[in-house]
């Protein structure tokens, strides 16, 4: 899970990081929030970009905790996380 607001710049280059260096990483989560219109459509356009493998919750529609519900035993980040080497997901997560 990652957590961003206002940040959509910041939440591409952590998501492109991901990308390249996670090996096993099949699905991701953003839960944003946004203060205003053009923050939303700077995420809207991230969703279109990644929607192969990452999933966007508004946490404005649908509030934080039902946001999290769902989403227990995860790594969590925030937007400001960049990962400049090969990982893999199994071995943080065991």
């Amino acid at each position: 899970i990652i957590f961003s607001k206002d940040r959509a710049i910041q939440l591409h280059a952590l998501i492109r990081s991901i990308e390249k260096n996670c090996i096993g990483c099949a699905q991701v989560y953003v839960i944003y929030a946004t203060s205003n219109a053009y923050h939303r459509q700077s995420y809207v356009e991230l969703a279109n970009i990644f929607s192969h493998w990452v999933n966007f919750i508004d946490e404005n529609s649908i509030g934080f905790k039902n946001c999290l519900i769902n989403l227990r035993n995860t790594l969590r980040s925030s937007d400001s996380a960049l990962w400049p080497r090969a990982w893999v997901l199994s071995n943080i997560l065991t």
